[in-house]
């Protein structure tokens, strides 16, 4: 049988969540991030606040890269980690898939940055 060859990730997926740090274990968000992880996809995690515009017209996020599973504990205690570092720059647009999680009902002081997060992912699938 041959080896697979080496390659990068499978899938760079960014997660739109209400807020990148709100996660718990038992959160169906943790799980799917925790299994994309642990299959090899790059995934980044961003807030509904972390999302703006490129000069391009592109959308661009301030997120979080979660470090492969195999170089991490549970995505929920690296979150609270200190050593997870700050944000960084993500093309929001060239990512090949978005899991948008979020729950407007659950965040009332940032209804309006739900409805615009939304707007970006529009511009960005398109």
């Amino acid at each position: 049988m041959r080896a697979r060859p080496t390659r990068g990730p499978e899938v760079r997926l960014f997660v739109l969540l209400n807020r990148s740090d709100d996660l718990v274990p038992t959160q169906t968000t943790a799980m799917l991030v925790e299994e994309a992880s642990r299959r090899g996809h790059e995934v980044w995690l961003g807030g509904v606040t972390s999302l703006g515009l490129n000069p391009d017209g592109g959308v661009s996020a301030q997120a979080l890269m979660v470090p492969p599973a195999d170089q991490r504990g549970h995505v929920c205690d690296w979150l609270k980690s200190p050593q997870r570092g700050g944000p960084q720059a993500l093309d929001a647009s060239a990512c090949e898939a978005w899991l948008i999680r979020t729950n407007p009902g659950r965040d009332a002081a940032h209804r309006a940055d739900h409805a615009s997060a939304l707007e970006l992912a529009r511009l960005a699938r398109d």
